[in-house]
């Protein structure tokens, strides 16, 4: 006689599947993605307040960067039930022979482009852009 101590809180999906593992393991996919676009919000916001607007785009695209990363957290998971787990549609660019991997491409043309927009927006001198005072006289 076998005794099965399995509850249906431990054991939802099937066999193999055990939320107490899965849970835990989705919120520490999500969180570290999520925390990046936050960060880079933030950052955009404090950039704009201060009139740094192309370092503050910059942040702004390193928040949008968070979105295949969030996906490709979920992703690896390997839920079950779940065929497609993309949130966002980055698989709608199909390869072609020129870019076998379209999505990895642009994802580092974007990437490569917020943090120049960044370093160019912070190192650009703000004196610059406001006029110099007229001598008196």
């Amino acid at each position: 006689m076998e005794v099965r101590t399995e509850t249906t809180l431990t054991r939802v999906g099937g066999p193999g599947y055990d939320q107490a593992e899965v849970v835990p393991a989705l919120v520490l996919a999500v969180l570290p993605p999520l925390a990046l676009a936050l960060a880079a919000l933030v950052l955009a916001v404090l950039l704009a307040g201060r009139g740094r607007r192309l370092a503050a785009t910059g942040a702004a695209l390193l928040a949008v960067l968070a979105l295949p990363l969030l996906d490709a957290g979920i992703e690896a998971l390997r839920l079950p039930d779940s065929a497609d787990t993309a949130l966002f549609a980055w698989y709608a660019i199909t390869p072609t022979a020129a870019v076998p991997q379209p999505m990895a491409a642009l994802t580092v043309a974007v990437e490569l482009t917020a943090y120049l927009l960044l370093v160019t927006g912070l190192t650009r001198s703000h004196r610059a852009a406001v006029p110099a005072p007229a001598a008196a006289g």
